[in-house]
């Protein structure tokens, strides 16, 4: 489906945070959160020219961006396509954002020297999830560790030709490495099989300005029940094991992290 689908259009503004998907010139990826605004079909954004993501999408156009619902993280939405960026002129659709998001009137950051971009990115494909959330949804308690429960991941991979693709994930850590159940036909296990690159983000479901990005590498380890999501159920869902359904065989994806940032630093 080309376009911002009517039923999760609400979900292209504040207070969701997306996370955009690009490709590093080195083929590694990279996921940040980001503020935005829907302009029709298009979401809009924008983004400083020195940060690695505007030289990734100058280099190419293709993105993804997934963001979920702040009430309900089960419900979400992918959109894939291409971007366009011009400069941006003034301070204007910024302090729009930053009065939607933090309810300040200006942007505090301003500065001459700043090389801004305004982005506009046309859709060429949506995918959307909507199912009940656990009647309660746990919530994190102050500076916890992003990576692991009960914080929702942006899963990155990429596709033979190229192009980006997101999606959202419960997540273990598990030592240095982050783990993730899927089932073994999804799109993001097909495109690991072909390339293992993968990058993940994560915000504080309860302060979006706090997030951690990884990248790293994937392994796969087909496996025939699904004991990592019985394992993550109670923290996730409340629930003493996952609800029957998601069928026996599966494949866990253990990412190999290779490079670690965030927003403060992560530790």
């Amino acid at each position: 489906m080309a376009g911002i689908p009517t039923s999760h259009a609400d979900l292209v503004g504040a207070p969701h945070f997306p996370h955009l998907a690009t490709a590093n010139a080195d083929g590694t990826l990279q996921s940040t959160p980001i503020w935005v605004a829907r302009d029709g079909d298009d979401v809009l954004f924008t983004t400083n020219g020195r940060y690695r993501k505007a030289a990734n999408m100058r280099r190419d156009p293709r993105v993804a961006l997934t963001v979920y619902d702040q009430a309900n993280p089960y419900r979400y939405l992918e959109l894939v396509g291409r971007v366009e960026l011009r400069p941006r002129q003034d301070y204007s659709f910024l302090d729009g954002l930053t009065k939607q998001y933090t309810g300040d009137d200006e942007y505090p950051y301003k500065s001459n020297e700043a090389e801004g971009l305004m982005v506009r990115l046309s859709v060429d494909h949506s995918f959307v999830s909507d199912f009940d959330p656990p009647p309660s949804q746990p919530m994190p308690a102050g500076q916890t560790d992003l990576l692991g429960a009960p914080h929702f991941a942006h899963v990155v991979t990429v596709t033979p030709a190229g192009q980006p693709r997101s999606s959202v994930v419960w997540i273990k850590r598990d030592g240095d490495d982050v783990a993730f159940w899927t089932g073994g036909g999804t799109t993001k296990v097909r495109n690991l099989r072909q390339n293992p690159t993968i990058a993940l983000s994560v915000h504080d479901h309860g302060n979006g300005y706090r997030y951690v990005e990884v990248r790293g590498t994937a392994e796969l380890e087909p496996v025939d029940n699904i004991d990592l999501l019985d394992e993550l159920a109670p923290l996730y869902w409340q629930v003493e094991r996952y609800p029957e359904g998601a069928g026996d065989a599966g494949v866990v994806v253990r990412v190999k992290v290779a490079h670690q940032s965030g927003m403060p630093p992560a530790p």
